[in-house]
């Protein structure tokens, strides 16, 4: 059998080190990342030396790491964050089910760390539930001690078959408004972003239309198409076709204009309606004679989303 346990360690060297010298043989296979500031180790056992291993590492961990400073991206609920046990087939389900128990029991009374169970020992109970801010506060403990442990905080063990993690860059720099027109005319009344014409869809209400924009909203230093430029903000123009002019328009921001930022949620819906609308602006457009933007083939991104504007193609 095998257990991966998650130690709440990525950047310091020399714990590390320690962590991985005390599981002893059997260690197969060890990562870590700073940013995340959590390591996994994978090691073998035989059933009772296999939990031996763990208590023995986990001991180096309670000793050398402070959740209570702890900095990292990856949520966290104690030092030695999760301690799976791995059956590679249904016929060790149950031994690897005992052997969590064994686990839980000896973390909770030699280490004197509160151990929740999670997965199939505990009804289906997920660590996402447990990680929750507060979740443990109230929730009486497996097995140890019904407290936090003041440094190394909690610990969560299961009985569990392989899973395959891997870290995915998601690029959220990327995003898409979506726009409602109300009282246009038909062939008369034209919607420009950044000087591009917004393909706009009638609704069935008279005088009424949608669209969207996809847009690059900031750059990060690591993003999918890195030869993009941003595109805020965003500058709308009403066009009178009729009459060849810009007769209105607003400018969209993604952040404060005048800078700020927010490390609260808003208190209430008028406070959140507030920042919302503190993002537009009735300046930046350019009114006055000036000739209409041209309808533009479907590209690439308009062929699936013929509704909207994608400002990086």
């Amino acid at each position: 059998m095998l257990a991966v346990p998650n130690f709440s360690e990525g950047r310091d060297r020399a714990t590390l080190d320690a962590i991985g010298a005390a599981f002893g043989p059997g260690l197969i296979h060890a990562s870590a990342d700073p940013d995340h500031h959590r390591s996994v180790f994978t090691v073998a056992g035989e059933p009772g030396a296999l939990a031996e291993k763990v208590v023995a590492a986990a001991a180096v961990a309670v000793a050398r790491i402070d959740v209570s400073t702890h900095a990292g991206v990856h949520p966290r609920v104690g030092a030695i964050d999760v301690a799976p046990i791995v059956y590679l087939s249904d016929d060790e389900r149950g031994a690897a089910c005992a052997e969590a128990l064994v686990l839980a029991d000896r973390l909770g009374h030699e280490l004197e760390l509160p151990v929740y169970l999670y997965g199939a020992l505990a009804g289906g109970r997920t660590r996402a539930e447990l990680r929750r801010p507060g979740a443990l506060e109230h929730l009486q403990p497996d097995a140890g001690p019904p407290r936090l442990h003041p440094t190394a905080g909690a610990v969560l063990v299961a009985a569990r078959p392989p899973l395959a993690a891997f870290n995915v860059y998601v690029d959220a720099s990327l995003e898409r408004v979506e726009l409602k027109v109300n009282n246009a005319t038909d062939g008369r009344h034209v919607i420009a972003c950044n000087g591009r014409r917004v393909p706009l869809h009638p609704t069935g209400a008279p005088g009424q239309y949608v669209a969207g924009v996809r847009f690059r909203a900031w750059q990060p230093p690591q993003g999918l198409h890195p030869t993009i430029g941003v595109h805020t903000p965003l500058v709308f123009d009403v066009f009178d076709a009729w009459n060849d002019r810009a007769i209105g328009g607003f400018t969209l921001n993604v952040s404060h204009p005048g800078g700020l930022s927010f490390d609260k949620r808003p208190r209430n819906a008028l406070e959140a309606e507030s920042r919302r609308g503190a993002l537009f602006s009735s300046l930046g457009h350019s009114p006055g004679p000036r000739p209409l933007p041209a309808e533009r083939s479907l590209g690439p991104g308009r062929v699936a989303f013929p509704l909207t504007l994608d400002l990086r193609v």
